[in-house]
């Protein structure tokens, strides 16, 4: 292979991995938006204020609250 192809592999490659990353972080900042407007809505403001601060909390409601593949939220 020559090297302007594997240079217009790589860039291909790069960009790919670029937006796998940015849909990762909007899809994460959506499940946390979710959790929070539900958290709001049924008035659990002491879960709401735990979870900003304990990921591992925030990972077991939304879990509990939206589901691990997030089916409520598609």
């Amino acid at each position: 292979m020559c090297k302007a192809t594997q240079a217009l592999i790589d860039e291909g490659v790069e960009k790919g991995i670029e937006k796998g990353i940015e849909k990762g972080i909007e899809k994460g900042t959506d499940r946390i938006n979710l959790l929070n407007s539900i958290l709001i809505e049924q008035g659990r403001i002491d879960d709401l204020t735990k979870a900003t601060h304990d990921p591992i909390y925030q990972k077991k409601l939304i879990e509990e609250l939206i589901g691990k593949d997030n089916k409520k939220n598609k």
